[in-house]
């Protein structure tokens, strides 16, 4: 299993080119940051791909064999919209962006090792997003049907994970039958 996730880990990071390793650098930048002025290009960037592309993210998000480096992207620009957000002082339009990325996470209905690590990848994304957002505006407070529904859609037990090592499991055996 570890082999296996390694090797696609490998291929994924191997097909990525230098341009969208620099582009997910500075969306990585502008999420523990925060937003800045500094990059007007990338910015707007960021701003219009959010407002032309947000429906069909959400969508390209809930498909289980569909989590990709193209969906890293996807989630790498809403998180750095919603730090627009926070910097416009919209909080409360910021944490609904990130509590629709975790249920859209959080609906993919495949037990694989990769869609798990996609699943695991995506929401520390969200979740550091997040904690960056209470640790920056002290002000800011959480509803608690907004917290019910950040906690809801966290991997906070070990189904997944289990439903995975199950999945995992069989897939081993159906191949090594034989032997």
């Amino acid at each position: 299993m570890r082999i296996k996730i390694l090797l696609s880990l490998l291929i994924l990071t191997v097909s990525l080119n230098a341009d969208e390793i620099s582009l997910q650098n500075k969306l990585n930048n502008i999420i523990k940051n925060g937003w800045s002025d500094n990059n007007r290009t990338l910015n707007q960037k960021i701003i219009s791909h959010y407002k032309n592309n947000r429906e069909e993210i959400l969508k390209r998000i809930q498909k289980p064999l569909k989590i990709t480096l193209s969906v890293r992207s996807d989630v790498l620009l809403l998180e750095s919209y919603t730090k627009y957000l926070e910097h416009q002082g919209k909080f409360d339009e910021s944490l609904k962006i990130n509590i629709q990325i975790l249920e859209s996470i959080n609906n993919v209905k495949n037990n694989s090792a990769i869609s798990l690590l996609g699943h695991m990848i995506f929401e520390s994304m969200v979740r550091n997003s997040l904690f960056e957002l209470i640790k920056d505006n002290k002000n800011f407070k959480i509803s608690k049907k907004q917290y019910n529904e950040i906690r809801n859609n966290l991997i906070l037990d070990k189904t997944l994970l289990m439903n995975a090592a199950k999945e995992e499991k069989k897939d081993f055996e159906k191949r090594f039958k034989n032997f």
